[in-house]
């Protein structure tokens, strides 16, 4: 039997399905962020030492990735938004960590995504890195404490894809319109967060003249209402706070005030994702050829009312779940793959 399996490692959470399509994905996620491990975790005596974490070494420094990873970030942590992430040794420990959570020995096609801003530059020296062994911890020590330390997972094949096109086979596979959109010009947008991409594609072949990214997604809207309310901005943990503010218009608490920010900073917010919108809709042009336009991402019901108002009369599909849109197309995309070479 052969096993496909996709991670798409975001500026803002790393993604990752556990299990086939027919299985409806089972998709999972922890935050991209990867605390130096500290002297408390011992691989050797216990994998998860302190909350849902997994200890990964790299060139003799260790980093703790998993769900929990937030609790061990200090207030200065910060999250890597340069074009050189998928290069680091930080993304390298989010996909050691999203194997981690696999508990596969062998995968035998891995598909991955990057942003449109890098995906041609490092698309071919992140798959050479990739294709291989992998040293994990191994899953097996929770249930078995003798079980050896580590394992090496191989991955044998390894295929990069720009992460938009993953919600473009997302929304057409399972809805059997991969034939009729396949003729039409599709606009996906994708709201991550440390970009905001835009690519238009001839069913799922790039338009490349009219396709690219804005350095500059959730994250640039959270600094700016940071600024605006002048505190937070050097703290990992208000930064996150007032990302969840703005997600769910409840009050939070910076400093002992208590702030609404949909309220009190609602227009700071617009103001900056009308910046990245007005952007997409520069960088893409005249969109009288456009038949379809998808907006996705983490950042897609933050950025929806801007995006209706950028591109009035015209109608927007949002994801229903956008945050696991592209890493289920890539899942979906990998087993056609595969199935297409046995």
């Amino acid at each position: 039997m052969t096993i496909t399996r996709a991670i798409d490692v975001g500026h803002g959470n790393t993604k990752f399905t556990t299990a086939d399509a027919d299985a409806d994905f089972n998709c999972m996620m922890f935050p991209s962020i990867s605390p130096p491990g500290t002297k408390k975790f011992d691989v050797s005596n216990s994998i998860f030492a302190a909350g849902e974490m997994v200890q990964i070494e790299i060139d003799g420094a260790n980093y703790m990735v998993g769900k929990d990873s937030e609790t061990e970030a200090s207030s200065n942590t910060r999250r890597m938004l340069d074009k050189e992430f998928s290069t680091t040794n930080v993304y390298l420990a989010l996909v050691r960590g999203a194997l981690y959570y696999m508990n596969q020995p062998k995968i035998d096609m891995l598909v991955l995504g990057l942003p449109l801003t890098t995906y041609e530059t490092h698309r071919e020296k992140l798959r050479e890195r990739m294709v291989g062994g992998h040293k994990i911890p191994n899953p097996m020590r929770q249930r078995r404490p003798d079980a050896p330390e580590f394992i090496s997972v191989e991955l044998a094949a390894v295929r990069i894809l720009p992460q938009p096109v993953g919600a473009f086979f997302n929304y057409s596979l399972p809805r059997n319109l991969y034939g009729a959109m396949s003729a039409q010009r599709n606009l996906i947008l994708d709201v991550g967060h440390g970009t905001f991409d835009w690519f238009l594609a001839q069913g799922n072949q790039p338009i490349k003249s009219r396709s690219d990214g804005y350095s500059g997604g959730i994250s640039k809207v959270i600094d700016s209402v940071a600024d605006a309310i002048g505190a937070g901005k050097n703290n990992f943990a208000v930064m996150g706070l007032i990302d969840q503010g703005l997600r769910t218009n409840k009050p939070i608490e910076i400093n002992g005030n208590e702030y609404n920010l949909v309220r009190d900073y609602g227009k700071v917010a617009a103001n900056a994702i009308r910046e990245a919108v007005g952007a997409m809709a520069h960088g893409v042009g005249d969109m009288s050829d456009v038949n379809n336009i998808i907006l996705t991402g983490g950042g897609a019901d933050l950025f929806y009312d801007e995006v209706v108002k950028a591109l009035p009369g015209r109608k927007i599909i949002k994801d229903d779940n956008p945050i696991f849109s592209n890493v289920c197309g890539f899942q979906l995309v990998g087993e056609q793959w595969i199935s297409e070479r046995e």
